[in-house]
């Protein structure tokens, strides 16, 4: 008969080796749930995190005068489609980020690394403005070597 043997520092070694995927819940409605009062604050905390991470902007949520900046090699989602924090299943209805009135740049500012994946879904995401130096932006301004994905959005 043969038996399993275990090593403890195989187990810890495999224990270390497993990246986890963090969720990050944007919020200032006071509701446990929520994890950042701002965009910007849940994408600066996903974006020290090793690893894929999601970020879910509710609806209830207020996103005016955005110029969201991300800079990242990692896969990063941010999606838009749920009611509030606490709600754990989105409804599909979109999420409004909004670039307008703020300071003259676009509400979405990407830099994607080479192996970076970033996702943008259940957002209508409007009113960014172009550079007034070079006219890049707009609502979204991408500059990189990964991939940027628009899946069930408006701009």
């Amino acid at each position: 008969m043969r038996r399993a043997v275990l090593f403890p520092g195989a187990l810890l070694a495999l224990a270390s080796s497993v990246i986890h995927a963090a969720t990050f819940r944007v919020g200032s409605d006071g509701a446990p749930a929520c994890t950042h009062s701002t965009l910007q604050a849940a994408i600066a905390a996903a974006l020290a995190d090793p690893g894929p991470d999601t970020i879910i902007a509710p609806r209830s949520g207020s996103y005016t005068q955005q110029a969201l900046v991300i800079n990242t090699d990692q896969v990063l989602t941010i999606t838009g489609g749920y009611s509030n924090c606490i709600t754990d299943f989105g409804d599909g209805e979109y999420t409004n980020i909004d670039g307008g009135g703020g300071s003259a740049q676009s509400t979405f500012r990407i830099t994607g690394g080479a192996s970076s994946v970033i996702n943008l879904r259940f957002l209508r995401i409007r009113n960014g403005d172009p550079s007034i130096f070079d006219g890049n932006g707009g609502n979204i301004n991408y500059d990189g070597a990964g991939v940027l994905e628009i899946g069930d959005a408006a701009i």
